[in-house]
């Protein structure tokens, strides 16, 4: 036995209420979105104050060492006078090293 359809029962809403629809969703979300408090976890945000910033001299010192000379931040020196020139250099540091 076969079974007839007689009509389409389904009806299609018109184009212009899906989008009306659509519209009105995204409006609310924004709205709800808008009024939650921020959440989230605390931040510390630096200061704007200047730090003095070491030379390169007060950082590092370049001893470069072979057999015919001898350098001491880039300027040439003897071997006998190398201690005095590194105490000279540098004075009150924390580490020996």
């Amino acid at each position: 036995m076969k079974l007839r359809r007689t009509s389409k029962l389904l009806v299609e809403p018109p184009a212009s209420a899906t989008g009306d629809i659509a519209f009105n969703l995204i409006v609310f979300f924004l709205v709800c979105a808008a009024v939650q408090p921020d959440t989230g976890r605390k931040q510390q945000i630096p200061s704007s104050e200047t730090v003095e910033k070491e030379t390169e001299d007060e950082k590092h010192l370049e001893v470069e060492i072979d057999r015919a000379r001898l350098l001491v931040g880039g300027e040439p020196a003897k071997f006998e006078e190398f201690p005095q020139l590194l105490a000279a250099r540098l004075p009150k540091r924390d580490r020996p090293e």
